[in-house]
C-alpha cells in the first residue's frame, strides 16, 4: 500500500526564470546549438580525420568555444591571475581545491572574451549560468576527443524547460 502511494508522487524542480532570464536562456542556448551544429556538420564531414591538426573550421570553433567559456568565467580568470591561486571558490565540498574546470588556464588567457555571449550570460538565472559552462566544457571536451559530441546535444534545452 505505502509502495503504491511512492509510486504515484511525482516531484518536479523548476528554476523560477523572470522573462529576462528566460530570454536570455533562450540567446545564450541558440548560440551554443549554432556553435554545436557547426561542430556536427564538421566532424561528420572530417569523421576520419582523427589527426593532431584539426581541419580550420573544427579550430575556429574550438576559438569560439573557448571565447565562450571565457565569457562565463571571466571573474574567476581574473581573481585566479591576480593572486596567483589557481583555486575555486570551495563550497562545493572540494575545500577549494579545483582548478579551472576541465580547461588549460593557458588556452582561456589567450583567447578574448565574447562580450555578447558574456552580457547574455551575466542576464540568465546561476543555475542556467552554471548548465551553460558546463555543456560549453562538454563541447570542448568533444573537439579534443575526449567525449563524443553527440552526449552534449540537448542538455542545456532539457534544463530550459524545467
Amino acid at each position: 500500500m505505502l509502495r503504491n502511494r511512492l509510486s504515484a508522487v511525482e516531484i518536479t524542480i523548476r528554476t523560477l526564470r523572470s522573462p529576462v532570464q528566460a530570454e536570455a536562456l533562450q540567446t545564450a542556448t541558440a548560440a551554443i546549438d549554432e556553435l554545436q551544429g557547426q561542430l556536427l556538420l564538421n566532424s561528420s564531414a572530417n569523421n576520419s580525420n582523427h589527426s593532431q591538426n584539426q581541419p580550420p573550421n573544427i579550430a575556429a570553433a574550438k576559438r569560439r568555444c573557448l571565447s565562450y567559456i571565457s565569457s562565463c568565467s571571466s571573474d574567476t580568470l581574473e581573481s585566479c591571475c591576480s593572486t596567483g591561486d589557481f583555486t575555486g571558490s570551495g563550497g562545493d565540498g572540494t575545500g577549494g581545491v579545483k582548478s579551472v574546470p576541465q580547461v588549460e588556464l593557458s588556452a582561456l588567457l589567450q583567447v578574448p572574451i565574447d562580450e555578447r555571449f558574456q552580457k547574455t550570460v551575466i542576464q540568465c538565472s546561476l543555475d542556467d549560468q552554471k548548465t551553460i559552462k558546463r555543456r560549453l566544457q562538454a563541447i570542448l571536451k568533444a573537439i579534443d576527443g575526449q567525449q563524443p559530441l553527440s552526449t552534449t546535444v540537448g542538455q542545456t534545452q532539457q534544463h530550459q524547460h524545467q
